[in-house]
């Protein structure tokens, strides 16, 4: 069985997801009708999701099954950028407002999208929340706020909700620039995505090491 890795270009105008076939090494555009993408999570039931202006559904197909949410209080969301699923079919997605002159949105926030698909404000105190992880058992919630350099993290409850904010790391910067994606390994050791490279942390928060990259990354899985 061949297993696909699936990445947003964010670049304006390109195809919205790519699928790589690691046997040859073949880029192509997924055939998808989402619109403009960002960030990406599987469900636990293997369903893509993806971040646009609203957060969308896509079977193995490519094909958009499903619209998980559109807006919060009436009003659409400002941009949908980075999202995790949770194993119980929850989803956490955040919506900074990069770039926006008004956005529609009065703060920017972490939503929670509940197994019901009800839309909740669960995080709503971050200048410009950005990636975002959940730890291995599901009990902790980590969120970068990329206008400061600071990762914060959140207990999260047996019905999705979070409490107790803490912060996490303060991350090695240059320019005082936030991070942005993240990975978690099954161990609950952090990879972040910063100008620095990818910086790597324990569950307890301590510095491990950095992987240099040859360019800014923006963000980082596992294959």
């Amino acid at each position: 069985m061949i297993r696909y890795y699936f990445f947003t270009d964010d670049g304006l105008g390109s195809p919205d997801i790519y699928q790589h076939n690691p046997v040859g090494q073949q880029f192509s555009a997924w055939p998808t009708n989402a619109a403009h993408c960002l960030g990406l999570t599987c469900d636990k039931d293997g369903n893509l999701i993806g971040c646009s202006s609203n957060i969308l559904m896509m079977n193995k197909a490519g094909q958009v099954t499903k619209k998980l949410a559109s807006g919060y209080n009436g009003k659409p969301f400002d941009n949908p950028n980075d999202l995790i699923a949770d194993n119980k079919g929850g989803v956490y997605f955040s919506d900074p407002d990069y770039f926006l002159t008004n956005p529609p949105q009065d703060k920017t926030a972490v939503y929670c999208i509940n197994p019901a698909g009800n839309v909740q404000s669960a995080i709503d105190d971050l200048a410009k929340p950005n990636g975002l992880i959940l730890s291995p058992d599901g009990t902790k919630l980590y969120v970068v706020d990329s206008e400061g350099i600071h990762v914060y993290s959140w207990d999260v409850a047996p019905d999705g909700s979070v409490s107790g904010k803490s912060t996490f790391v303060e991350l090695q910067t240059n320019n005082a620039t936030g991070g942005d994606g993240m990975a978690i390994d099954i161990n609950g050791n952090i990879y972040l995505a910063t100008e620095m490279g990818i910086q790597i942390f324990s569950p307890q928060g301590t510095a491990v090491t950095t992987i240099g990259i040859p360019e800014m990354p923006s963000n980082c899985d596992f294959g």
